[in-house]
């Protein structure tokens, strides 16, 4: 029984027991509700619900290619939805991919074709078959068959016809000859039934290429063969023109105190040997004599060039003799440890030396005073090969400036 106080409602409820007995069952905990909990008059119970809605039944219905499973639910659980048997997922690339194929395109396979010689049909084992056509006075084709024997010509028009008069032609040539002009020679010439003219160079004359062409371009009109200039010539291609007016003798004398040139005469004096160069020997003009350049060291006169890539010989402590190996290279051949120190030291003179340590590692001692523009080297390891270089710009070991390289 219900009824009604303002905005709320009273509700009567009989809970199972003697008939016209009615009341609240016992229990039951805030929020939970009163159910029917059977069909028996009476008979409720309190219990939890989990909404207010009216929905009593899900189910799903899928398009074709899907299958449902599950459904319908009328209190909980899961519809399951899946490809149906013979269907799948389709990816956008998919679809791009499937865009670009053209409605009706079918698998590539490999074409085979057959032609029938006698019926000029072409087969095709993926396309139509056709039959070749034969050529005509408009048309393109196939030649047809001659027919066999040797008198018969393919005309324009696609047949085969023996010419008129028969198996020769109907020409009127009768002779037919050949000339050409000077610097060739003709042979064979004429010929009336067969034969070959021949053509070929006449005696004085020769082919002439682009190559002689061009080299023949840049020869000016004119031009003689070189001949070898003669200082005394007066005429004639030998003479040499705008020739200079030599100085007096007195300016002309070479050697004052090894050899002179005559008087008149301007250039090297006699003698010397193979190598040898012209040195200055005074500081007067054209004082000069043929000087072997190995015996010249660090002077006035100049740094002596490398002349030498002897050994030094090795030893435990090796002096380094700077006069004696100024702008030489050397080499030392290790076998042991080894110390360096110098003598006659001198601004400018230089020395290059090669060291091969042989198979075992060797300790290398340098005095203290050099200055290294690499890395100072203690040893050097077995088998490398190093370079020391050392350049001097005084006459004390702090004025060498060393170099030093190995190989890696």
């Amino acid at each position: 029984m219900t009824t009604a106080s303002g905005n709320n409602a009273v509700i009567e409820i009989v809970t199972k027991g003697p008939k016209g007995d009615s009341g609240f069952p016992a229990g039951g905990v805030t929020g939970q509700v009163l159910a029917k909990a059977s069909n028996d008059d009476y008979d409720g119970e309190w219990i939890t619900v989990g909404g207010t809605g009216t929905v009593t039944s899900v189910d799903l219905d899928a398009p074709t290619g899907f299958a449902v499973a599950g459904g319908p639910i009328t209190t909980a659980g899961t519809i399951t939805l899946s490809y149906a048997s013979g269907y799948q997922g389709f990816t956008t690339a998919e679809a791009s991919k499937l865009a670009g194929i053209e409605a009706g395109a079918q698998v590539n396979v490999a074409t085979n074709l057959a032609y029938e010689v006698a019926t000029r049909l072409l087969s095709s084992s993926t396309g139509t078959d056709v039959t070749l056509p034969l050529f005509t006075s408009t048309l393109a084709g196939l030649t047809p068959a001659s027919g066999g024997g040797t008198t018969n010509f393919l005309r324009a028009d696609g047949t085969w016809a023996e010419p008129p008069g028969g198996s020769g032609g109907s020409g009127t040539v009768t002779s037919v000859g050949f000339t050409a002009p000077t610097g060739f020679s003709v042979t064979g010439s004429p010929i009336t039934t067969s034969g070959t003219i021949e053509l070929s160079y006449a005696a004085g004359y020769q082919g002439y290429t682009s190559t002689e062409a061009s080299k023949l371009a840049g020869i000016a009109t004119g031009a003689e063969v070189n001949v070898n200039a003669d200082w005394n010539a007066t005429s004639g291609d030998a003479q040499i023109l705008n020739k200079p007016t030599l100085g007096g003798a007195a300016a002309l004398d070479v050697g004052t105190t090894s050899s002179t040139v005559a008087t008149g005469d301007r250039g090297l004096p006699t003698g010397g040997t193979t190598g040898q160069v012209l040195q200055k020997t005074s500081g007067t003009d054209y004082d000069a004599d043929w000087q072997t350049l190995s015996t010249r060291t660090t002077s006035a006169n100049g740094l002596q060039p490398a002349l030498s890539f002897a050994a030094i010989t090795y030893g435990a402590t090796v002096d380094l003799d700077l006069a004696a190996l100024d702008g030489q290279y050397r080499t030392i051949t290790l076998t042991g440890d080894i110390t360096f120190t110098t003598s006659n030291r001198a601004a400018g003179r230089t020395v290059v030396i090669r060291l091969l340590p042989g198979a075992s590692e060797r300790t290398l001692t340098f005095p203290a005073d050099w200055v290294f523009v690499s890395t100072k080297p203690a040893t050097l390891a077995a088998n490398k090969t190093a370079v020391l270089s050392l350049t001097f710009f005084g006459t004390a070991d702090t004025d060498c400036v060393a170099a030093y390289g190995v190989q890696p």
